[in-house]
């Protein structure tokens, strides 16, 4: 069985940092207070982003964030305010990552993007996000945000994966470009401009290729954040030793990072550390303030431990607050059926019918692969 948790655009979060920059407007010095977002309008936004994701509609997405106000958070994060270029950068780097086209990329083929809270901090509505693919990866998005003459926008967006705001992140490496390209030499200057060349090379399934490019970066750059995540994106196409030792890596890099127990989940699960695994899982739900859906990670987790008990008991509780995730209720429908439980397991598949969450040709995929519970569905 394979489980990953941190695949795909789970861990791509920072390929919004390397598209061209070119120009964008400038915003003003200075600004009105902003007036507050209801719960009420914070929801309908929710609501919106939920729906235009499952109609694969990625413009809305697309045009979440402020994008004037998104470029200020930039500058003061790097603590220069006045650095239009730098606010030029930081826009249209977020233009050109598509923000909305990559989540819906990413939900495709039995993923989702759903709300897990919606609550108020420093005045301010936020909405937390759960990105799940069909890979079983994760991760989690905490927008922030502001009412503009556009209507309801994003201010900015906490990404669990990188531990930090997007903002913030983008600040950094803008920073440590601008700040390293100008005392380097023209041969390491090429080795900065192929950052694009890498991504296109990822998204183009030359793995290997961006792999060699990497390795050209000089050392101290490689040590930097931005570099070591652009690291673990490469190492994941190469495979799970390659991708084990670019997670250990970054561990012995960032030891304090709050994102750490998420993105070494793989690790964990590969070194069979399953307590660890389990240990992560908790934190990031204390985090989280509680997410229901967990229980799926923890189900995955006692299985590889060969502890189906444990794994049912978190399928169950799973399928009662989530009964139309099908992953879970495949998971659990075989639970039940290898522990000789065949008649619960078809009650599930009865009660999907009822819910119109099952198809004719599922069901009878499920007969092939279950001839077991065949009797209990007539």
């Amino acid at each position: 069985m394979t489980f990953r948790t941190n695949r795909g655009l789970a861990t791509d979060h920072f390929a919004i940092l390397i598209p061209a920059l070119v120009a964008i407007l400038l915003f003003p010095s200075c600004h009105l207070p902003d007036k507050p977002v209801s719960k009420k309008e914070a929801l309908d936004l929710a609501n919106r982003i939920e729906q235009s994701v499952k109609a694969h509609n990625n413009a809305f997405l697309d045009d979440i964030f402020e994008q004037k106000r998104f470029a200020q958070r930039v500058l003061d994060e790097a603590h220069q305010r006045f650095n239009f270029t730098l606010a030029k950068e930081a826009q249209t780097a977020l233009t050109e990552a598509h923000w909305g086209g990559r989540i819906v990329a990413a939900t495709r083929g039995g993923g989702s993007y759903s709300l897990v809270h919606q609550y108020e901090k420093d005045g301010h509505q936020h909405l937390l996000f759960r990105l799940f693919e069909s890979s079983s990866a994760i991760n989690y998005h905490d927008f922030e945000l502001v009412k503009t003459d556009k209507g309801v926008k994003a201010l900015d967006v906490y990404v669990y994966m990188s531990g930090e705001d997007l903002s913030k992140t983008l600040a950094q490496s803008l920073v440590l470009m601008t700040d390293k390209i100008s005392n380097m030499t023209p041969d390491d200057q090429q080795k900065i401009l192929h950052i694009r060349k890498i991504n296109e090379m990822i998204e183009g399934g030359n793995s290997e290729d961006a792999r060699q490019y990497y390795d050209q970066l000089p050392a101290d750059i490689k040590k930097q954040k931005l570099f070591q995540l652009i690291h673990l994106r490469i190492a994941q196409k190469l495979g799970d030793t390659a991708y084990l030792n670019a997670l250990n890596e970054y561990k012995s890099d960032f030891p304090g990072d709050p994102n750490l127990g998420l993105l070494m989940l793989d690790a964990y699960v590969m070194e069979k550390d399953y307590g660890a695994a389990l240990n992560a899982v908790d934190a990031l739900d204390t985090a989280l303030h509680r997410d229901p859906f967990l229980d799926y990670y923890r189900s995955l987790i006692y299985k590889l431990k060969e502890e189906p008990n444990q794994s049912r008991m978190c399928l169950e509780q799973l399928h009662k607050n989530m009964p139309r995730f099908g992953k879970g209720t495949v998971e659990l429908l075989d639970n039940y059926v290898n522990a000789g439980y065949s008649d619960s397991a078809a009650m599930l598949i009865q009660q999907a019918e009822a819910d119109s969450n099952i198809t004719v040709e599922q069901i009878q995929a499920l007969e092939s692969t279950y001839p077991s519970i065949k009797k209990f569905l007539k």
